[in-house]
């Protein structure tokens, strides 16, 4: 796992929540790998430098991928550029990639992102269930984990209400930094909580495996997630029919209509139809979230507009949509 994740540019804390460890063990950790194979340290770093100074890596075969400036990008945006300029000449620079299109010094690109991929799911959830406390939230705007987090820890309510802390903040030209703490920073740990505990409802996790990632007694994870579903008994009801869905017609579909099948229960062991039933859950999630990606494609791939401008659709990958047009 440490030889492909430093190859694909994986963060320490990545790393950290992959081995349930400590960022400073995990960094520890890396320091010892690249003890050796300083080369690969500076190979890396020359590749950030590249994306910041050209905006582009390129494959063994000079194909090149495009990334958008840094100056219009967000911290967390920067990031995704420099794992992806670490690990696009690794994955790329094989004979599969003859069929992508070239997008060499012939071709100017644009970047597109979709709305963030982890969001978009939870959108699309939060309009698959019809969850009343889901939809109220993304109306509101600003950050859906904050939220959570507040709505689940009186104390940090509290503190959103004394003015102690922001629950978001947009800046106005020549700002810099917020007046008092954002609630994401200055409660960052029951934000991340709540940022994992959103993602394992929607994707099927039981109590015992969120006990497991909390590190904390089943019973505790199982209160956390029955207060979770308290306001959102909306979800609870949509996952019951996923389940059931699963179980009678041995199927269920995405936004689209497209089909996930399963085998029947009559020939599953207990630990199989656990897998079915969570599988259940987050396939009409996922694989819509997969249907819009795959509608936005179509749509750009239609527009007239772009097509008298001589813009193609190049590439899609999760989020990202890349344009190219010859010069």
């Amino acid at each position: 796992m440490l030889n492909f994740s430093i190859a694909y540019g994986k963060t320490l804390m990545g790393l950290a929540k992959d081995w349930k460890v400590s960022v400073e063990e995990a960094k520890n950790t890396v320091d010892l790998w690249y003890k050796e194979r300083q080369e690969v340290l500076e190979w890396q770093k020359q590749l950030k430098y590249e994306v910041v100074k050209h905006g582009h890596v390129q494959t063994l075969l000079g194909r090149a991928r495009r990334f958008p400036l840094f100056a219009h990008c967000t911290q967390a945006q920067e990031g995704h550029i420099e794992r992806a300029a670490i690990n696009t000449p690794v994955q790329m620079s094989n004979e599969v990639n003859d069929m992508i299109l070239d997008s060499t010094s012939n071709q100017t690109q644009l970047a597109f992102q979709l709305p963030a991929h982890d969001e978009m799911e939870l959108r699309i959830l939060a309009h698959l269930t019809d969850c009343k406390s889901m939809l109220d939230a993304f109306k509101a705007g600003g950050d859906f984990h904050s939220r959570t987090a507040m709505n689940m820890c009186s104390h940090i309510r509290e503190a959103v209400e004394k003015r102690q802390v922001l629950l978001e903040w947009h800046p106005r030209p020549g700002e810099e930094k917020p007046p008092i703490p954002l609630l994401k920073d200055a409660f960052a740990s029951e934000r991340r909580k709540a940022k994992m505990l959103n993602f394992s409802i929607a994707y099927g996790k039981t109590p015992m495996g969120l006990a497991k990632d909390w590190k904390v007694s089943v019973e505790e994870a199982k209160n956390t997630v029955d207060l979770w579903y308290k306001e959102r008994q909306e979800m609870l009801e949509w996952q019951k029919q996923r389940k059931y869905e699963a179980a009678k017609h041995g199927h269920v579909q995405t936004l689209l209509g497209r089909a996930r099948h399963f085998p029947s229960y009559a020939h599953c062991t207990r630990a199989q139809e656990g897998h079915i039933e969570r599988a259940a859950i987050n396939t009409p999630v996922q694989g819509s979230a997969a249907d819009v990606a795959m509608c936005a494609m179509l749509q750009i791939s239609k527009n007239k507009r772009l097509k008298e401008l001589g813009w193609r659709l190049v590439l899609q990958v999760h989020d990202e949509v890349n344009l190219g047009r010859t010069k």
